[in-house]
């Protein structure tokens, strides 16, 4: 297999490594989820958002648990005002409650299993700067809930778990691979067609290099058809072929 043949052929291979590449390491980094939360008792209101990171994955937050996403990045708004939220609190799983996370190329998703009054599964979200308690989410017992817990104010929302509690917003795997994928195949095509050009030119040039030579002092003949490129005898007038 000639030079360019192996450097298109493996530009095509690099292409579909790249492409597989790109689809595996999306599962190896975190994805920004789009947090969109509200809630209202009565005439007063709540709400939460913002955008959470976390790394695709399964997560079963257990008593003394590591905070498990990357980055928080949350608005709390009730009566008492707006609130800035960027970390978790663990003291409130514990015993047999497990808090469960299931983050995916589209949601994340919020669980609670085993859990009662003395084995809460209950997950914290603390202030920036203070490390207070402002928004809990989780299972006690029945009914499931999130709350606000700011300075006068506290506001519950019953629910049902599992729960959606942010919808992805990261950029898809394709945006980013296939462009890098189109363009090393283009590059190979265009190896194979810069080939098939020079072949074409070479056929030419050699047409070019063909050349009458008048050799008097040579016996027995005077004109030679020769290939000056290959110095190889096509024709002579001796030999009868001109």
């Amino acid at each position: 297999m000639n030079t360019i043949k192996k450097l298109t052929l493996g530009s095509i291979v690099l292409g579909a490594s790249l492409l597989a590449t790109a689809l595996t390491a999306n599962q190896c980094y975190a994805i920004t989820y789009n947090v969109n939360r509200s809630w209202s008792n009565g005439f007063r209101n709540a709400s939460l958002s913002g955008t959470v990171d976390i790394l695709v994955g399964n997560y079963i937050l257990t008593e003394g648990f590591s905070n498990p996403f990357t980055n928080i990045a949350l608005l709390l708004t009730t009566p008492d005002g707006t609130f800035s939220l960027d970390g978790l609190n663990n003291r409130l799983v514990s015993g047999t409650g497990q808090f469960l996370i299931t983050a995916d190329s589209t949601s994340l998703v919020f669980n609670t299993v085993n859990f009662n009054g003395e084995n809460p599964a209950d997950l914290l979200f603390t202030e920036a700067g203070t490390g207070r308690v402002l928004y809990a989410i989780g299972s006690d017992g029945s009914p499931q809930f999130e709350v606000s817990l700011t300075r006068r104010t506290i506001l519950s929302n019953n629910l049902s778990f599992p729960t959606t509690f942010g919808t992805a917003i990261a950029v898809p795997w394709e945006t980013d691979a296939l462009p890098v994928f189109f363009t090393t195949i283009v590059f190979g095509c265009g190896l194979w067609a810069k080939r098939k050009f020079a072949q074409k030119n070479n056929k030419v040039n050699r047409k070019s290099a063909i050349t009458f030579l008048n050799l008097r002092e040579c016996d027995g003949c005077d004109l030679f058809l020769i290939d000056t490129e290959e110095n190889k005898l096509l024709a002579s007038k001796a030999s009868g072929n001109i």
